[in-house]
C-alpha cells in the first residue's frame, strides 16, 4: 500500500497544481490522471492498468494515459543501460538468467525462453522473435497473484534450456521469481538461501518483505511442484 499512497499523493499534487494555476496548466491533469491510475493499480486493480498485451505491446489508450509515467521509466532504463557497469543480465543458476529489459544483442547465448515481468515498458520486437516469449505483467516491487506465480515458477523450473527472466533493471521482480525457481529446482532450501546465491552474482538485488512472503507462501503450498516431481519442459 505504500506505493498506492505515494502515487495517490503525486496524482493529487498534480491535480492541485492544475486547479490552482488553471489556464494552460490544465495540461497537468494528464500526469494527475496517470499517477492516480497507477495508485489504483497498486491498491486494487493490479498491473492491468498499464494495458500490456500478451505479445509485449501496450494498448494505445493505456500508453497515452500512462505516458507521463512511462517516459520517466523509459529514460531511467535507457540512462542506466548507457552508464551502468552492471551486466545486462547475470546467470544465477545453470541455464537461469535474470536481468534488465534487454535488447537482442544482450540476450544470453541460445536463449530459448524470455520471461518479461515489466508492465510499464513494451518489449522490443526482436526479443519476441525466434524464441518463446512469456509476458507476465507485474507491478514494480510486487509479484503476480499466487496462482499465477505458482504456474510461472513451475513453468520456468521445468525448462532445461536457457531462460532469461527480466524486469526493468533486473534487481527486484526478476530476482524474486528466479529465487523461487532455484528453490523448486532443489538448488536452495528456502528463499533466503536462494537470494544469497543471486546476490553473490548480482549484488544490487533488493526484494521487498511482501515479495518474500508471497514467494514463500506459494513455495509452501501444494500448488508448486517440488524438485522430485519436475520433468522436462518440452
Amino acid at each position: 500500500m505504500r506505493h498506492a499512497l505515494l502515487f495517490l499523493l503525486l496524482g493529487c499534487g498534480w491535480l492541485a497544481l492544475a486547479c490552482y494555476w488553471s489556464g494552460i496548466c490544465w495540461l497537468l491533469l494528464w500526469p494527475a490522471a496517470s499517477y492516480l491510475t497507477i495508485s489504483a493499480g497498486y491498491a486494487l486493480l493490479g498491473a492491468g492498468v498499464f494495458g500490456k498485451h500478451p505479445d509485449g505491446t501496450l494498448s494505445s489508450a493505456a500508453f497515452v494515459l500512462m505516458l507521463p509515467y512511462t517516459v520517466g521509466s523509459w529514460l531511467i532504463w535507457a540512462v542506466t543501460r548507457l552508464i551502468s557497469a552492471e551486466s545486462a543480465c547475470s546467470q544465477v543458476a545453470p541455464g537461469l538468467w535474470i536481468g534488465r529489459r534487454p535488447v537482442v544483442r544482450e540476450l544470453p547465448p541460445q536463449t530459448g525462453l524470455v520471461v518479461d515481468l515489466t508492465c510499464e515498458l513494451w518489449e522490443p520486437r526482436d526479443i519476441r522473435r525466434h524464441r518463446e516469449y512469456l509476458c507476465v505483467p507485474t507491478l514494480d516491487q510486487c509479484l503476480p497473484l499466487d496462482h499465477v506465480l505458482a504456474n510461472l515458477v513451475r513453468r520456468i523450473a521445468r525448462d532445461r534450456g536457457t531462460v532469461l527472466i527480466h524486469c526493468a533493471q533486473g534487481h527486484n521482480r526478476s530476482a524474486a521469481i528466479a529465487a523461487a525457481v532455484i528453490v523448486v529446482r532443489g538448488l536452495a532450501t528456502d528463499m533466503e538461501e536462494a537470494i544469497r546465491q543471486i546476490v553473490a552474482v548480482r549484488p544490487k538485488i533488493h526484494l521487498r518483505p511482501g515479495q518474500l512472503a508471497a514467494a514463500s507462501r506459494v513455495l509452501n503450498s501444494r500448488a508448486t511442484l517440488r524438485p522430485a516431481a519436475l520433468g522436462s519442459s518440452k
